[in-house]
């Protein structure tokens, strides 16, 4: 196996799998997988991707995360027919999320979330952690191109903050109108995810290197151990105290340092009657 990476980690051994059980089905369908393409005559290289690329951090929750590049003309051909993967009769379902992509559901719960490229369509990618078991076309260097270590977002974590503070608004309409589904997105995950950018931009990690570049929700709780636990327990509530429950974060946390949410957060609280 050929390894290479870049803010991959040492593929090294899995130091989470001795002590969990049911381990044997992950590494047999990771193997599987592996052996196949390796030894498919179109494949020119096979990158595992995420979490998958390192086996530090794999556990019995992890699923197979994984980039299969193909010569030029043959990467439709594949993402259309699914022969190629391992273990055919063991296979759920499969269905397309992407143009490039696909999620497949093995019998035992195993989960694959792929994409089929060839080398120009490579370079239109995202990655934030890889390892290729295989390269014959010098892929590496395109992966270095598209790594993405840290999220990349267009706003400053002033305005991530004046944009959370207006969707708890809406949302928290939303839900005073009854609305529950609709508010729960708009709180839970809209806002949410501007407050934790603002988080990220702003507060020193104690792990950086759990950091996703991908996702601004992945291993919050290991990066701001407290503070992630808070917003965690905030949004188990309902829609409206949860809401309440972001707003007294994000002014504890930023009510000084930003003369926004200081002048923000109580119109937020009088406009609800929060008090």
């Amino acid at each position: 196996m050929d390894a290479g990476a870049a803010g991959a980690g040492s593929p090294g051994p899995f130091p989470l799998l001795s002590r969990l059980g049911g381990m044997s089905e992950y590494l047999r369908i990771r193997e599987a997988l592996e052996v196949a393409a390796e030894a498919h005559p179109n494949a020119v290289a096979f990158v595992w991707a995420g979490s998958a690329a390192d086996t530090q951090r794999i556990d019995a929750w992890s699923d197979h995360d994984f980039f299969l590049i193909v010569e030029d003309g043959f990467a439709e051909p594949m993402r259309a027919d699914l022969s190629w993967l391992p273990l055919q009769d063991e296979i759920a379902w499969a269905v397309r999320e992407t143009d490039h992509g696909y999620k497949v559901v093995y019998n035992n719960g195993q989960v694959l979330e792929f994409a089929v490229f060839d080398r120009s369509e490579l370079s239109k990618s995202r990655i934030n952690h890889f390892a290729l078991t295989f390269d014959r076309a010098e892929i590496a260097a395109v992966l270095e191109s598209v790594y993405s270590p840290a999220p990349t977002s267009r706003y400053a974590a002033a305005d991530n903050l004046e944009i959370f503070m207006t969707l708890l608004i809406l949302g928290g309409g939303r839900a005073r109108r009854g609305e529950i589904l609709s508010a729960g997105q708009f709180i839970r995950s809209y806002a949410v995810d501007h407050l934790l950018q603002a988080i990220k931009k702003t507060r020193e990690s104690s792990k950086p290197a759990a950091r996703d570049g991908l996702d601004v929700y992945r291993r919050v709780e290991q990066e701001f151990e407290s503070l992630g636990t808070e917003v965690g327990r905030a949004i188990a509530q309902d829609c409206e105290s949860a809401a309440k429950a972001l707003l007294a974060i994000a002014e504890r946390e930023f009510g000084t340092e930003f003369e926004s949410v200081r002048k923000g957060a109580p119109i937020v609280r009088t406009h609800f009657g929060w008090y």
